[in-house]
C-alpha cells in the first residue's frame, strides 16, 4: 500500500471477494482485537510464532481440513504464514527492496503496475517515522504449485516524521504465485473503511 491516508485523501478500490475455503486456526494476539474477527481468523504478526489455546480442543476438531483442491493444509498455511510476515516486517521497516523483492516483476496493486507505484511508496516511507500493520486472515484458497489466494483485513497506523498521525483498516486480497518454495504476490487489491 502506498499510503495511508491523511483525513483529506480519499481512496476508491473495489475490494474483490473471494469464497470461503480453507480457514485458519483461531489465535487470540495481541490486547486489542480487531473489530468483529471471524471466527476463524489469524493474526499475521511479525515474528509472532501461534500460541497454543489455553483449553485446547481435540486434535481432529484443531485441525483445519484440506481443501477440495488437495492442499496439505498444516505445510501451506505454515509458508503463507511466513510469507505475511516477511511480508509485514519489510512494510513496517520500510524496507523497499525487501518488500519489491517479494512482488513478481509484473505485479498489479489495486488495478495499477505495482513499479509505478514504487516512487510514492519510497516517498511515502521516508515520510514515515514509524509503522504498526497488522493482516487478518479470514481465509485462502488454491494450490502452492500454481496459486494461492488469501483474503482478509488489515489495519495499518503511522506515525509521520511530523508527529501526523494516521490510521487505517480495511480489507485486503493478495493473489500468490509460487517461487521456489516461497510466494511472490502477483496482485494485491485492498479497500479502506473509516
Amino acid at each position: 500500500m502506498p499510503q495511508a491516508p491523511r483525513e483529506s485523501s480519499r481512496f476508491a478500490a473495489t475490494p474483490t471477494p473471494a469464497p470461503p475455503a480453507e480457514r485458519l486456526p483461531s489465535e487470540h494476539v495481541g490486547a486489542a482485537a480487531p473489530p468483529a474477527p471471524a471466527p476463524h481468523s489469524r493474526l499475521v504478526k511479525e515474528l509472532q510464532p501461534p500460541t497454543p489455546p489455553a483449553n485446547p480442543a481435540p486434535a481432529a476438531a484443531s485441525k483445519p481440513a484440506a481443501p477440495a483442491s488437495g492442499i496439505v493444509g498444516a505445510s501451506t498455511e505454515k509458508r503463507l504464514l511466513d510469507f505475511l510476515n516477511r511480508y509485514i516486517a519489510a512494510y513496517k521497516r520500510r524496507d523497499l527492496a525487501t518488500l519489491t523483492a517479494l512482488f513478481t516483476p509484473d505485479a498489479i496493486e489495486n488495478g495499477r503496475p505495482f513499479s509505478a507505484l514504487l516512487p510514492e511508496y519510497q516517498a511515502n516511507f521516508q515520510q514515515m517515522a514509524a509503522i504498526d500493520y497488522k493482516i487478518f486472515v479470514d481465509h485462502w484458497d488454491g494450490s502452492p504449485a500454481s496459486r494461492v489466494k488469501v483474503s482478509g483485513r488489515f489495519e495499518l497506523a503511522a506515525r509521520y516524521r511530523d508527529q501526523h498521525r494516521s490510521a487505517i483498516s480495511g480489507r485486503i486480497e493478495f493473489v500468490l504465485n509460487p517461487h521456489a518454495d516461497d510466494f511472490r504476490v502477483s496482485r494485491l487489491a485492498y479497500s479502506f473503511q473509516r
